[in-house]
């Protein structure tokens, strides 16, 4: 199975490939070339810069499945196998 792989930007990031945009009017695939950001991510933000200029700031949730497994249960699991070495995983199951 392949796993895709992502780029997070910073927000400085993304100021500095505004600067070049505004301020020294470079086109949007210039401004991505010279950041070697991808072209089709820049033009994601200056569509969000277009909607809401403060939308391309903004944090997403994360997507994806959640976690089976919260932080108390490793936290039991790991005390009973402390308290049982020999203890192979379907005990664990079952308990």
């Amino acid at each position: 199975s392949y796993k895709r792989t992502y780029t997070l930007y910073t927000d400085q990031a993304k100021v500095r490939f505004f600067k070049l945009m505004f301020e020294k009017t470079m086109s949007t695939p210039a401004a991505a070339k010279q950041l070697d950001i991808y072209v089709h991510t820049v033009q994601r933000w200056v569509q969000m810069y277009k909607t809401d200029p403060d939308s391309i700031f903004i944090k997403h949730k994360k997507t994806g499945r959640l976690r089976i497994l919260h932080e108390g249960h490793k936290q039991v699991i790991l005390e009973y196998i402390d308290e049982n070495p020999s203890t192979v995983l379907e005990q664990v199951h079952m308990k």
